[in-house]
């Protein structure tokens, strides 16, 4: 099988001039390439931030400060060898892109374990990033932060807290993915590939933010396939192409070669807007007001046969007395065609194609329960919750997305039981669909 592939890496652009495509010119690769490569700026040289985790918002951290974790009645620190789950993630990865994580903490703190009252045990902080990314087969990477010990008195918070801040970035490459046909199995339009990411705390890590987010890194598709994301200017093993014989622009680069030339530009205009798109909304159940002793967030639960509702204002408790916030931030995922110098909507709406997420379950036996994620009085996605057991269901949909400050969409998902005793709900993500 012919591959061919493109580095995503994230440098400064240098786009190229459409005289290239001109006719008296030939066609070899440099100089097409060189113009058609400006429709992969954007993708190329861009990131995608799926969801966060860490204070949020808070006056206070989960990992206390100052008190002494020596022979107290109760528990006030986590145990140094209990998973905490912080956070959970699902979504369709970009072609050509895979996940990364970008860590802001400040010093770690102090662990304890239960002797006749709670002592002060090993100094542990860590985050643990467990990433499984789902297509043919299944593949599991973890990566496992340590953030600095605090080297006080107690494992404190130093008295000037900003002075202290570290940062981690990583980036979580699949095991697998070294050769063009392992990459590829990671970069297809048609068939993409769906990931999941759980971030826990083990021991006492004060993480301030977490963000999980996408960033490109390397496409690779058997030259036969379409369609195409991306214009690839090498064979499969990195090398530029040769020059294509015919004077003019070429359409392919042979009968079953589409990588190349105008019909290729066509295919990538036409696919970017397509397969490409922001995740809307991310929602953990996790807040900083968790106990320490908890290994997972407490679910947002409902018995109702009647709607409850939540509303997304990214502090850490909702409620109907907080603004919300506005589906116009969905703007972005519009296609390009549809904003801009010829086409004013100020006051009038579009609509989004959008997957659902939810990682939750039917509590208390088995049946029936519905979240529904509503931008509008006649706009919303419902996804069924119909097993006991703890996992993800998806569905897909369209909403409301209204441009400026005109909008009036606003952003609320609920719950409701219809044959089953209680619904529990740990995450949602909200994401751009393939059109």
């Amino acid at each position: 099988m012919a591959y061919k592939s493109i580095s995503l890496s994230r440098k400064t652009p240098s786009p190229g001039s459409p005289a290239t495509l001109r006719g008296g010119q030939i066609a070899r690769a440099s100089r097409v390439g060189g113009a058609l490569r400006n429709q992969d700026r954007v993708p190329q040289h861009g990131a995608r931030l799926i969801g966060r985790v860490g204070s949020n918002g808070a006056q206070s951290l989960q990992i206390p400060n100052a008190d002494d974790p020596g022979g107290t009645l109760s528990q006030i620190y986590p145990t140094s060898t209990d998973t905490r789950e912080l956070a959970r993630f699902r979504w369709t990865l970009a072609p050509g892109y895979q996940p990364a994580v970008s860590l802001i903490s400040l010093p770690s703190g102090p662990t304890q374990k239960s002797v006749v009252n709670w002592e002060e045990d090993v100094q542990v902080g860590q985050v643990v990033i467990d990433v499984t990314w789902t297509a043919a087969g299944t593949a599991t990477r973890t990566v496992e932060i340590t953030p600095p010990a605090s080297p006080l008195e107690f494992k404190q918070v130093p008295a000037a807290p900003w002075s202290a801040i570290s940062e981690r970035v990583e980036l979580i490459l699949p095991p697998d993915y070294n050769t063009p046909a392992e990459v590829a199995a990671y970069s297809s339009a048609a068939d993409p590939v769906t990931v999941e990411v759980v971030v826990s705390a083990v021991g006492s890590p004060r993480v301030i933010d977490l963000a999980v987010y996408e960033v490109g890194v390397a496409f690779a598709q058997d030259a036969t396939d379409d369609p195409w994301p991306f214009h690839c200017f090498t064979n499969g093993i990195g090398q530029p192409l040769g020059s294509p014989s015919p004077v003019w622009p070429v359409s392919t680069v042979t009968s079953t070669d589409p990588s190349q030339g105008h019909r290729q530009a066509a295919d990538v205009a036409d696919e970017q807007p397509r397969a490409l798109g922001p995740v809307l909304w991310a929602w953990t159940a996790m807040t900083s007001a968790e106990a320490v002793s908890a290994t997972s967030p407490t679910p947002w639960q409902t018995m109702s046969i009647a709607p409850a509702w939540e509303w997304w204002d990214g502090a850490d408790l909702g409620g109907e007395t907080y603004p919300g916030v506005s589906a116009s931030a969905g703007a972005l995922a519009r296609q390009h065609d549809l904003s801009g110098d010829a086409l004013e909507l100020r006051d009038e709406d579009g609509v989004i194609p959008v997957r659902v997420h939810v990682y939750g379950n039917t509590d208390l036996g088995g049946g029936i329960a519905r979240v529904r994620v509503q931008v509008g009085a006649s706009s919303w996605v419902e996804v069924d919750v119909d097993s006991p057991t703890l996992g993800w269901f998806t569905a897909t949909g369209e909403l409301r997305c209204g441009v400026g400050v005109e909008s009036t969409t606003t952003l609320r998902w609920g719950g409701v039981v219809v044959t089953c005793a209680q619904l529990d709900v740990l995450a949602i993500v909200v994401e751009h669909a393939r059109r």
